[in-house]
């Protein structure tokens, strides 16, 4: 046969093939603009009267499989895309998976959420489905991992509506687990499962919602002493909720009975110049070799600002109407730009993971915001957030306070949550330690001169050994309340401003400046090794971090029921501390640097005289004044002159772009 003729051939069999192949698939339904975006992923149900659909818009929708008629559909049921659904081999539950990197299991129904496994994977869940049996979940992600999870019972974000005294004794096991003890997941379950069969506690339960039978039940010593038998025979229940107070307390006066001297940080103004180009060079060595990574803490809500979203999304009122976050991470591009070329490579080698810690009421907001923006033009897959935990608030007392019926007063652990939360994610070592990082630079969302990764600082702990390293700037006075970096009782700390005496507070050295007058900004160095093994000891053999004590008013649900807002402090929330790792560091070191130049915190509303939005704006523009006059431009007026982290990070490149030139207020260099 010719070749022409085979070729003919070929194509009438093809042609052929497909009109069987579409008389075999028939469209028997459509369902136009099912979602308000692309639908990423479709599922029936084992009896293929549902479909599942899971959509770009973040929402799932369950649809008859005949009509296409929406049967229900769960909005924002993520905070990013859902690319994978699946039904349950029963079809009682729904399992989906998301781009941020939570797997969610859903009642079928209701669509109500069961349980969820947040940072499950430290990319997008492109993959979920039940096991044959339904008792195991399999999820496949960006990051290139396979994981297979058990389905638990008990959801841990479960809202237990018992009366109090169960779920006193439920949230205090589910705090132990999470903050000290860390039960598998396997054991919490049971000793759960143990305490909701026993027979007093099923009476309350049956009796939920008051009465005196459930009341005295749960006032019974017969009661507790059930539920420590059961706990003991798990060789768990080590610590009490009103021991831990205790002890809290007594920490508190151990460390004002220290001897309190002052610790000697070196200040950058005072190396010699080839030194410091030195470590300079030296911190952009190792940002180049992808051994850096910056964690955000960004827990904090803009309460004090009179804003309802997380501080991060504030725009300080600069020309540019950027948002602390955008500048935060516009200066982590532009170091890894001038790491980049210093090493003679290109910028897209070279990885600067952020770590981005929240808390419960600042982590979809802050999620949502980044994708919005597009991740401020950094890698998504190099962006992770992952949230601090949370602490019962307690009475004078010790005792548990409720916030409504059946819900437990609770408040945010603290800055030092960051590091059970960093080692339990998984971030600490899948994504820093098996990828080379091996320094953290560490830093908080409201200082928006911060500049992160800081390429000096960062070589002047690697060249210094330092376990830890804070950076510090000069107290405004002798008496600004502020914490400082000193020694007490001969390991590094932070000490506050309370702890140390008048006079300690005013003593000079031979130079004229104060023996206490680093204050410590919240930005500090630590290595992924001294990390790893500090996370490791953390747990009820190891070393504890001590809790912080803090006096707060803390509205309240009292007996009868009625809301309750205090007047004056009447309970006590615990925190933990970033800087408490100090004293374990075995080589610890400061830098003090210039005030006017790194130090602009929003803490204060608008108007307020110190550490406002206003004050922060001035000395944003104070600073780029300076150094657009140091690169031989000029300003006329005295409106505001922002310079954008992108056009330079500390004042460099700049001379090609001012010199010679007049610039007129107000001013946006981008």
């Amino acid at each position: 046969m010719l070749p022409n003729a085979r070729m003919q051939s070929k194509t009438l069999f093809f042609s052929l093939v497909r009109r069987m192949i579409a008389t075999l698939i028939n469209r028997v339904a459509e369902k136009a603009s099912a979602h308000s975006g692309s639908v990423l992923s479709v599922a029936f149900s084992p009896d293929g009267t549902k479909i599942v659909s899971g959509s770009e818009d973040g929402t799932f929708k369950v649809w008859d499989s005949d009509a296409l008629g929406l049967l229900s559909e769960k909005p924002n049921a993520h905070s990013f895309n859902i690319p994978s659904v699946a039904f349950s081999p029963d079809g009682t539950k729904i399992v989906s998976g998301s781009g941020d990197q939570t797997i969610k299991v859903w009642d079928s129904d209701k669509l109500e959420l069961l349980s969820e496994k947040t940072n499950a994977h430290s990319g997008t869940v492109y993959s979920v489905a039940f096991s044959p049996d339904g008792t195991k979940i399999v999820s496949g992600s960006w990051d290139k991992t396979i994981k297979v999870w058990d389905m638990v019972k008990w959801s841990r974000k479960d809202h237990l509506m018992f009366n109090a005294t169960t779920q006193r004794f439920v949230v205090q096991l589910l705090w132990l687990n999470k903050y000290s003890m860390k039960f598998p997941d396997d054991v919490l379950d049971l000793l759960i499962e143990a305490c909701l069969q026993s027979r007093w506690l099923r009476a309350m339960v049956t009796n939920a919602g008051g009465g005196s039978t459930s009341a005295e039940a749960a006032n019974t010593p017969e009661v507790w002493r059930d539920m420590e038998r059961r706990l003991e025979r798990a060789g768990q229940l080590h610590v009490g909720l009103p021991k831990l107070l205790a002890t809290s307390l007594e920490n508190a006066q151990t460390v004002a009975d220290k001897q309190v001297e002052p610790f000697k940080a070196e200040r950058l103004a005072d190396l010699p110049e080839a030194e410091a180009v030195a470590l300079r060079e030296r911190g952009l060595s190792m940002i180049a070799r992808s051994e850096v990574a910056a964690l955000l803490l960004a827990g904090g809500q803009g309460t004090r600002l009179g804003i309802k979203i997380p501080k991060g999304c504030y725009d300080i009122g600069l020309p540019s109407g950027k948002s602390l976050f955008q500048y935060h991470a516009e200066r982590i591009r532009k170091v890894k730009q001038l790491a980049a070329a210093h090493a003679g490579k290109r910028e897209a080698d070279v990885r600067l993971p952020f770590l981005i810690m929240t808390s419960d009421a600042t982590d979809s907001d802050t999620r949502a915001f980044f994708r919005q923006h597009a991740f401020f033009g950094l890698p998504e897959d190099q962006v992770h957030f992952f949230a601090q935990g949370a602490l019962p608030c307690l009475t004078p007392e010790g005792k548990l306070i409720l916030d409504a019926p059946g819900l437990l007063a609770m408040a945010p652990n603290g800055n030092g949550g960051c590091y059970v939360s960093l080692r339990d994610s998984g971030l600490l070592e899948q994504q820093l330690d098996a990828s080379g990082v091996t320094s953290i630079f560490q830093f908080g969302v409201d200082n928006v001169l911060c500049h992160v990764a800081d390429p000096t600082f960062v070589g002047f702990c690697s060249a210094r050994h330092a376990d830890c390293a804070s950076k510090t700037v000069p107290k405004r006075d002798a008496h600004e309340p502020v914490g400082v970096v000193a020694l007490a009782g001969g390991r590094p700390a932070v000490v506050e401003y309370s702890e140390i005496s008048r006079e300690m507070a005013e003593a000079k050295d031979a130079h004229g400046r104060l023996l206490f007058g680093d204050a410590h900004i919240c930005v500090n160095f630590f290595s992924v090794p001294f990390l790893k093994s500090f996370c490791a000891r953390l747990g009820p053999f190891g070393i504890q971090l001590p809790l912080h004590v803090a006096h707060k008013k803390i509205p309240y649900t009292d007996a009868s029921g009625t809301r309750r807002t205090p007047t004056s402090n009447n309970g006590i929330k615990l925190e933990l501390f970033i800087f408490d790792t100090f004293p374990f560091a075995k080589q610890m070191a400061a830098l003090q640097v210039a005030r006017d130049e790194e130090f602009a915190p929003v803490k204060n509303e608008p108007g307020a005289k110190s550490d406002s939005p206003d004050t922060a704006r001035a000395l944003v523009s104070a600073l780029s004044k300076r150094r657009i006059l140091a690169a031989g431009g000029a300003i006329r007026g005295d409106a505001i002159v922002e310079l954008s982290p992108m056009a330079s990070y500390q004042g460099e490149g700049l001379a090609d772009r001012v010199a010679g030139r007049t610039f007129s207020t107000p001013v946006h260099l981008e």
